[in-house]
């Protein structure tokens, strides 16, 4: 699924337009028709934290491609802490991509697959654990095909 299609199913979860969305994440209505058309496929980690929030949804949720339980959310780890956790995440990939001399702007699934994948395998079994840098760079490794 993807980012528009994940938002779409958000908004209309929590019963909003685009306007009311902007008025309670602070995101421009622009940049927020941007994501829905899909010409944002890759927002920034402030801007999805902005929606997440506003759509009481964690950034993995939002970049998920599974159906959000109520029941789920609530055993999750804490929006805030899920939120600092995956933008971590993202900034790691960043950095190794940065380091490889690999462009990532034009490999967005790659970049969420990789990050879902760490911020899964990470807190599975333990929603205090922290991100290892080192096991990040490897789950980059073992998915990019180039």
């Amino acid at each position: 699924m993807t980012v528009s299609a994940r938002l779409r199913e958000l908004m209309k979860e929590n019963k909003m337009s685009a306007p009311k969305l902007s008025k309670a994440s602070g995101v421009p209505v622009p940049s927020i028709k941007s994501i829905l058309r899909g010409q944002s496929q890759n927002p920034r980690g402030t801007t999805l934290t902005c929606l997440s929030r506003a759509l009481n949804c964690t950034i993995p949720e939002l970049l998920s491609d599974e159906p959000i339980g109520k029941k789920q959310q609530q055993d999750e780890i804490n929006h805030e802490c899920a939120d600092e956790a995956f933008i971590q995440i993202l900034r790691i990939i960043d950095k190794v991509a940065k380091e490889k001399n690999i462009n990532l702007s034009k490999h967005s699934s790659f970049k969420k697959q990789c990050a879902k994948r760490i911020f899964d395998n990470t807190f599975k079994s333990d929603k205090s654990a922290s991100i290892d840098p080192v096991y990040a760079e490897w789950v980059f490794e073992s998915l990019w095909k180039g």
